[in-house]
């Protein structure tokens, strides 16, 4: 891919794919895919959004970074699980020298537990429908139930024992029931979702955040990459996100740097800074205050208490 100093703006669009239908084709009899190597997310930026018709539940192996799931933009680290519901435009993007691997599962619901009204079906019925879509990024330290069951589940489908499929189906089954539990079983009311044509339009704009945000980003470019003007582009930004560009292009980098800070203690917190896109420390810390409620510091401190671990002290 042409990097876009090399182009216009308008001629980059032809270079950054929006967003991309994922067709998975799943066993008739048992719709359960476990790839048979890990998915590599290397520490160039994110490609093309994607989504797929199939519930994904994945488990990071090695390596940290950032996870945008619809309208979220989640740090996230080994052990961490995402969750990923039909239909959910999402994908994962490295932090800059810590590329990460993944073992992702899909699932197709529907088809799974369709030979009966199984409560299973009725729990993840609700997470879908009733809650609406609430994929997102879980802590494997803060989860450790469903981080178990995960593991059980993909050394099922890679032993493959006897009755392998109905332990498997058994699993799934408890793990859309510790999912449910999670979210309390709260009948949310399902949020707005913008027009398609909006999220065609700009689209575009979001993957270019996705894919530079540590570099200058203008209202301009993103308009020109969207064939819209900057009024248009800024007002149908604000309708798909629920956010201005600007603001959004802030949340992905206080959230990448959220993911370096608990991953990379060798580097100083103005490093990091700067690795994201800040050339001013004292924006970054407002924009870190802003956005986390705390400071890059008391930010460290909170990771550490919640999971303690031997780290060297790290810069200022």
């Amino acid at each position: 891919m042409n990097h876009p100093a090399e182009n216009s703006p308008a001629d980059s669009c032809s270079d950054l794919r929006s967003v991309i239908y994922d067709e998975r084709t799943l066993d008739r009899d048992f719709p359960v895919h476990l790839p048979e190597q890990v998915y590599w997310t290397p520490d160039s930026k994110a490609v093309s959004l994607h989504y797929h018709h199939n519930f994904e539940i994945g488990i990071c192996m090695k390596g940290s970074g950032i996870f945008f799931i619809g309208k979220k933009i989640i740090p996230f680290r080994t052990g961490d699980i995402s969750v990923v519901y039909p239909n959910e435009i999402h994908i994962a993007q490295s932090l800059e020298h810590d590329p990460s691997s993944w073992i992702f599962l899909t699932v197709d619901m529907n088809r799974l537990f369709d030979a009966d009204a199984s409560h299973t079906a009725k729990l993840y019925t609700e997470l879908t429908e009733t809650q609406g879509k609430v994929g997102t990024i879980y802590h494997g330290s803060a989860q450790p139930k469903l981080n178990a069951l995960l593991k059980e589940l993909i050394t099922e489908l890679h032993d493959r024992l006897p009755e392998y499929r109905f332990m498997a189906r058994t699993l799934i089954s408890m793990i859309v029931l510790e999912l449910w539990r999670i979210h309390g079983g709260e009948n949310n009311p399902l949020a707005e979702a913008p027009e398609p044509h909006s999220i065609e339009v700009v689209l575009p704009a979001i993957s270019y955040i996705s894919q530079k945000f540590s570099e200058d980003v203008t209202a301009e470019k993103l308009a020109a990459l969207c064939h819209i003007s900057e009024v248009h582009m800024r007002r149908l930004f604000a309708n798909v996100v629920g956010s201005s560009p600007f603001e959004y292009l802030y949340r992905v980098r206080i959230n990448a740097a959220c993911a370096a800070l608990t991953s990379d203690v060798k580097r100083s917190i103005s490093e990091i800074a700067n690795s994201v896109g800040y050339t001013s420390i004292s924006s970054f810390n407002r924009h870190f205050k802003k956005f986390t409620g705390l400071s890059p510091k008391e930010y460290i401190a909170s990771q550490a208490a919640a999971e303690p671990t031997e780290s060297a002290p790290r810069q200022e």
